[in-house]
This record gives structure tokens, C-alpha cells and sequence, in this order.
């Protein structure tokens, strides 16, 4: 039997692997791979994507929409848009505020993603700096778009998180602690007061009270009792309702 002739090796063109392909590892996130998609560098075009793009994602945000929305923040933010990315974490500082069924979703959100955009950490420290105005100032940047309580609710998961240290927790709780101490002498001031200690009740929520318990005993006991104790006449401020506030929060500890 005649054997098959040998056919000659041929040349495998330098584009061409003969091997097997094998499987490969996932391509790792790029923050700013889809900024040409997006961004044209203009301060309009960035209030149109904040406007429309963001917030339509925002608008169903819920805990089944969580990764797709977190995802798709990690691929349209960029790590070169600074400006950006600090009106972003405004617009969420917002949201979260007016909607408190989903604030512990946006302080989560966050604080995943500042890991990627460190910025994120910078603007909440400055955004809290602005809530800390609330309490001296009839406006504010987020007072005007917003209110204490919502803003205490949301600061309260970001402690929680460990995004703000107990150092900002002390001198946020001692910054209201003032307020009520000004403002206790006036009868006319019962709605404010009240609203006041309600801010402290988000600040002392059972997430907080986890690792700062001791802490916020401390620096808030004392004034819960002497307020409870104050006379209508010593605080007109006062209402029976801002205190049966007080002995609820002095309750949880």
C-alpha cells in the first residue's frame, strides 16, 4: 500500500495562534473607559447626563436594581471628571434625604464606590460641613434643596459605615446640643427643638449604636436628662413631645 505523501509545513500567519485558546480572566474595571460615550467636556453636557441619564437610574434605584446601578455609575463617572463626580455625590446626598426608604441603599452605594473615586470622600466631608451650617444659618446649600432630619437619617448610615469617623459624630451631636440650649428659652422655638432632638434620635439609630454606643452615652445622657427634667418655665422650648423624644433615645442606652 502506497503511502499518503507528505504534504510540506506551512508558514502560520503571525495574526493566527494554532494553539487552543484558553479561557482568559475577566478584564479588570478602568474607571473613565466610557467617558468619550458620555462626557463632550462641557459643564451642560455633564448637567444633562446628571439630569437625565444619572437620575433616571437613581429614580429606580431599589435593592434588586443595587449592582446594575452601582455598575453602571463605576462605568460613566470617570476618575478624570473631579467636578463631576462632587455634583454626583450632591445630587445622591439629595435623593437620599427626601427618600429615607432607600438611604441606607445610597450610603451603602456610596461608600463602595468612593473606593474607586476618592473624590466621593472629599465632597461628603465638605457636604457635612454644609449640613453643620444648617444649625447656625437660615440657608444652605443642602438646607434649600432639603431638611436636617433626612440629612441626619443619611449621615447615620454613613457613620454606621465607618464613611465618617466618631470625631465628626461628636461634633455634629455637640453642634445640635447647642442649638437646642439656645433656642430652649423660646416658646416660639417648640417645632425647631422638636426637630432638633428628632436629628439626634436618626444619629443615635441601632446601626450607629452598634460600635459608638458608650460614645454617644457620653456625650448626650446628661443632656437628655436635664432637658427632661427643665420645668415649662425653666424651657417654654421644650414640649412634652420633644421630651418623651428624649427618654425614648435615652432609653436605648
Amino acid at each position: 500500500m502506497a503511502e499518503s505523501p507528505i504534504k510540506p509545513l506551512q508558514r502560520v500567519p503571525s495574526f493566527q495562534t494554532p494553539s487552543t485558546p484558553t479561557p482568559t480572566s475577566p478584564v479588570p474595571f478602568t474607571p473613565g473607559r466610557y467617558m468619550t460615550k458620555f462626557h463632550n467636556g462641557s459643564k451642560k453636557g455633564d448637567e444633562q447626563i446628571l439630569n437625565t441619564i444619572i437620575l433616571n437610574k437613581l429614580n429606580v434605584f431599589s435593592l434588586q436594581t443595587y449592582e446594575d446601578v452601582k455598575q453602571f455609575l463605576l462605568q460613566i463617572l470617570g476618575s478624570d471628571q473631579k467636578e463631576f463626580v462632587r455634583e454626583f455625590t450632591l445630587l445622591v446626598f439629595k435623593k437620599a434625604a427626601a427618600e429615607d426608604k432607600f438611604c441606607s441603599l445610597y450610603a451603602k452605594l456610596l461608600a463602595e464606590i468612593k473606593e474607586v473615586y476618592p473624590v466621593i470622600l472629599e465632597e461628603m466631608k465638605r457636604l457635612h460641613g454644609s449640613y453643620l451650617t444648617t444649625w447656625n444659618a437660615d440657608h444652605s446649600e443642602l438646607l434649600s434643596q432639603g431638611n436636617r432630619l433626612g440629612y441626619s437619617m443619611f449621615l447615620a448610615e454613613l457613620f454606621a459605615l465607618n464613611v465618617l469617623d466618631s470625631e465628626t459624630l461628636t461634633l455634629t451631636i455637640d453642634l445640635i446640643k447647642k442649638s437646642i440650649g439656645e433656642h430652649m428659652t423660646s416658646a416660639e422655638c417648640k417645632d425647631s427643638i422638636h426637630e432638633y432632638i428628632n436629628c439626634l434620635r436618626q444619629l443615635c439609630s441601632h446601626k450607629v449604636l452598634k460600635h459608638s454606643k458608650a460614645l454617644l452615652r457620653d456625650i448626650l445622657l446628661t443632656d437628655l436628662n436635664e432637658w427632661i427634667a427643665k420645668s415649662g418655665k425653666e424651657a417654654p422650648g421644650i414640649s412634652s413631645k420633644s421630651k418623651f423624644t428624649c427618654m425614648d433615645i435615652r432609653d436605648i442606652f
